[in-house]
């Protein structure tokens, strides 16, 4: 993916996708797909802070990786 074409609506729809593909592999829940869809969606109102504790919230098993 072009980086310098990155725009939120474009990374949003990218990892939604991503995030479905996981949830199809078993990966992660049903209730992580939505969660992290929501979130996504939500992502240009929300500080980049407030965003990560979102995350973290949602998979929580990633904390270590974000910190």
């Amino acid at each position: 993916m072009d980086e310098s074409k990155l725009t939120p609506a474009s990374f949003s729809i990218y990892f939604t996708e991503a995030y479905y593909s996981l949830y199809e592999k078993g990966l992660i829940t049903p209730d992580q797909l939505e969660r992290i869809i929501v979130l996504l969606d939500m992502m240009e109102s929300l500080p980049p802070e407030l965003f990560q504790e979102r995350l973290m919230r949602i998979f929580p098993e990633i904390k270590n990786d974000l910190e």
